[in-house]
Parts: structure tokens; C-alpha cells; sequence
């Protein structure tokens, strides 16, 4: 009887061990059925603020592109009307009255581009679920003397839920500066026409790299080859990024051309080119030269280092100009105008030809110098260092002052004409213009 009494104990002992080891199991998949469900929610939810603030940085900086876009058109817009009347802008009342109307019409068609965006979805990586769009068409919100002010309104989903966030973007109205240059010594302005005016090196924004053929001018060249064969370049406007080497130009018309380095040059082998402008902000070097309509402008030291023939051209150096033939022939120019402004030149040799002129600025040393009846060499009064040998001629170099160097080297328009700088103002970025954003928006 014993026997019996205490089987049955452990029986029921051991079904009460099953029945808790059960509930307990139970208890513990429910608890981690739901934290893995909760873990999925909180993902979902992560995920669905990424998506919509996709649509905020989508959209901020799409109006950031039409406002630039906008400002070069005002910008364009002004400088036309500045060529074709200048004598109804000689005060500065009537420039700020010109800018005013422009500035208002290229808001005008600001609001007129932002409403024409329209609520069509996005969708993220190719998946149909994900997605973030406008609720509805941007809305003035606010306008002021200074600034105009839009509300946007963007919904982003996933496969679960959604939600909206709303932000403004702030815009100056102030989208362009013109001033009038002053008149240097009440004689004139310069203007430029016998020299260079400094180039823009900065591409454009939204400039895009080249393609094979550089038929989609402007174009930004940022390949990685040690040289560059560029002959294949016509009628184009071409950014190299970062120092460069080119080569293979041999007799090619590059048809108008704009080369524009923002690096130090290397140019080898420019034998025979024509009609091609070259501009580099560092230092530039050219082998072997021989060109008819060049332009070529240095920010940094410009070295020729074999024979060099040049004929209607026109270059401009800001640094040092090193000119030494190795085989000691003479640097020839023919209908050419130079303008050195850096200090400690160096010619070994040069023949002016056929209404050329060179413009000197700073101490120079000419070994060997020719100067044809037609031709001109100005030296500026304040030169403390000029030496030169002057060969088979008779004309001298003319010592010039100040405003004489002004006509004669760049170039001078009368006082009673005006000279307006058209500044765009487009020193904003996309991140400035976003003002506000209200993250908690209920439908």
C-alpha cells in the first residue's frame, strides 16, 4: 500500500513539472514573438523617416537648381539689355531700377516653375512599396522685402504605414549686384579690349564630365591619363581638372575652343594649332609652339622652352614669363600682343613683328631685342629693373606712365561710358535655404 501511494505521488509530481515547464515555454515564444515583432515595427518605423526625409533633401535641392538657374537668367537677362542700350543706364538709379524689374520678373517665374511640380511618387531602389512624394504643389507661404518663403508638403510610405513631413525653404530676392566700375584717373576704365580679362576657371554648376567626342560643351575633363590628346576637341569649352599634360595638337583647328585648366599646364608638340584660347591657373609650360589666333592666359609663371611662333594673338601672364629657345632661335611674334605683369622676366630672345606689341609691368632682362617700325615695346615708369640689347633696329622700347600703360596694354573706354559688374548671388547652398521642418504632421 505504501508502495502504491508514493508511485502515485511521483506521478502527479512529475505531471505538475510538465504542465509548468509547458507554460513557461508558452510564455517565453509569446515574449519573443512579440519583442521580434516590436524589433520589426521600430525597423519599419526607421525606415519610413529615411524615406521621407529622401523626399525633403529630393525636393530642397530640386527648387535649389531652379534658383540658380533663375539667377543666370535674370543675370543674362540684364547684361543683354546693358549691350543693347547702355546710355539709358549712366546712373546708378536707373541700374537699381533695371535690377529691381529683373529681380521681380525671375521670381515671378520662380513661382511659376515651383507650381508646375507635380505629386507623382518616387519610388526607392525599384521597390514599388517604398516610396515619397508631394501631398500637393509647393505654396508661397511668405514674402517679404528681402526674401520669399515656400512650404512643402512631402508624404513618404512603406509597405505598413506612412507619414508627412512638412518644411519651408527661405529664397533671397536679392538675386543679382550691378555696380559702375570706377574711372581710373577720371581718364577712362579699362575695358579690356587689347588684353584678357581674368577667366572664370569655376565650370558652371551642374556642368557634366565630357563624353568621347566633347560634344556636350561645357564639359568637365577629370581623367586620370598622364596625357592628354586633345586635338580631337572643336568648338567646345572643356574643364581640366587638376595639373595637365597635352599633347598630340599638331595642325589642329580647334574652331574657337576654350581650354580652361585648373591646375598647372604642361602643353607639349603645338605645331600648326589655330583659333584656341588657353587658360590655367597655375603654372604653364609650352614646348615647341607655332599657333595663328591664340589666346593663352596664366595665373602663375608662363615658360616657353623651344622655337615659338605666334601670329594674331594675344597672351597675358601674371607671373613670371621665362622665354629660352634652346637652339637659340628667336621667339617670333606677328601681329601678337603680350602683357607681362609678373616680376624678374627672362627673354633670350625676341623679334616684334607687323603691329605687335609687348607691354612690360615688371623687372624684365631681354638679352637679344627687335623691334620691326610697326611694332611697340611699352615699359611702365615704375620699372626699377630693365635690361635689354636692342639688335638690327632702330626703335626704341618708350618708358609709359601709369594711364598710357592703361590704353595702350589693356585697353580703355572713355569716362562718359559705363562699366557694369553684374555679380550673381549665388553664394547660398542647398542646406541654407531650408528654414524649418515640422516633423509631426497629421493627415
Amino acid at each position: 500500500m505504501i508502495r502504491k501511494s508514493e508511485s502515485g505521488y511521483t506521478l502527479l509530481l512529475t505531471l505538475a513539472l510538465i504542465l509548468v515547464v509547458t507554460s513557461l515555454i508558452g510564455t517565453l515564444s509569446f515574449l519573443t514573438l512579440n519583442q521580434q515583432s516590436q524589433v520589426e515595427k521600430t525597423d519599419e518605423d526607421f525606415l519610413l523617416s529615411d524615406i521621407t526625409e529622401m523626399g525633403i533633401e529630393y525636393y530642397r535641392n530640386r527648387v535649389f537648381e531652379d534658383y540658380v538657374r533663375i539667377i543666370d537668367q535674370v543675370k543674362l537677362n540684364i547684361e543683354q539689355e546693358l549691350i543693347k542700350a547702355p546710355e539709358s543706364f549712366k546712373l546708378n538709379d536707373q541700374l537699381k531700377k533695371l535690377e529691381k524689374i529683373e529681380e521681380d520678373n525671375g521670381i515671378n517665374d520662380l513661382k511659376t516653375i515651383l507650381a508646375s511640380y507635380n505629386v507623382k511618387s518616387f519610388t526607392i531602389d525599384q521597390i514599388d512599396t517604398l516610396q515619397f512624394s508631394l501631398t500637393e504643389s509647393p505654396q508661397e507661404f511668405e514674402s517679404t522685402d528681402t526674401y520669399i518663403q515656400f512650404k512643402f508638403s512631402v508624404r513618404g510610405s512603406n509597405e505598413i504605414n506612412h507619414e508627412k513631413i512638412k518644411f519651408f525653404v527661405r529664397l533671397p530676392k536679392n538675386l543679382v549686384d550691378l555696380t559702375i566700375s570706377n574711372p581710373v584717373n577720371n581718364n577712362g576704365t579699362p575695358d579690356y579690349s587689347k588684353t584678357i580679362r581674368e577667366p572664370n576657371f569655376s565650370p558652371p554648376i551642374g556642368t557634366k564630365n565630357c563624353n568621347d567626342n566633347f560634344t556636350n560643351s561645357p564639359c568637365i575633363n577629370e581623367s586620370d591619363k598622364k596625357k592628354e590628346a586633345i586635338k580631337d576637341i572643336v568648338n567646345s569649352t572643356v574643364y581640366f581638372l587638376g595639373d595637365t599634360v597635352v599633347n598630340n595638337a599638331n595642325n589642329t583647328d580647334f574652331k574657337e575652343s576654350v581650354l580652361i585648366f585648373n591646375g598647372n599646364l604642361d602643353a607639349q608638340n603645338f605645331i600648326g594649332i589655330q583659333n584656341v584660347s588657353i587658360f590655367a591657373t597655375g603654372n604653364s609650360t609650352i614646348d615647341q609652339l607655332e599657333a595663328n589666333n591664340l589666346t593663352v592666359y596664366s595665373s602663375g609663371s608662363l615658360d616657353f622652352i623651344k622655337h615659338v611662333y605666334i601670329s594674331n594673338s594675344r597672351l597675358r601672364s601674371i607671373g613670371r614669363v621665362n622665354i629660352q629657345n634652346q637652339s637659340g632661335q628667336a621667339m617670333i611674334i606677328s601681329n601678337t600682343h603680350i602683357l607681362m605683369e609678373g616680376k624678374g622676366n627672362y627673354i633670350q630672345s625676341l623679334r616684334a613683328t607687323d603691329n605687335s606689341t609687348l607691354c612690360i609691368k615688371n623687372d624684365t632682362e631681354i638679352k637679344n631685342l627687335e623691334i620691326d617700325e610697326s611694332s611697340s615695346v611699352y615699359i611702365l615708369e615704375t620699372v626699377t629693373k630693365m635690361n635689354y640689347t636692342l639688335i638690327n633696329s632702330n626703335k626704341m622700347p618708350l618708358k609709359i606712365s601709369q594711364d598710357v600703360f592703361e590704353e595702350k596694354c589693356y585697353g580703355t573706354r572713355n569716362s562718359d561710358d559705363i562699366d557694369v559688374i553684374v555679380e550673381s548671388k549665388t553664394n547660398i547652398t542647398p542646406e541654407t535655404i531650408l528654414s524649418e521642418v515640422d516633423y509631426n504632421v497629421t493627415d
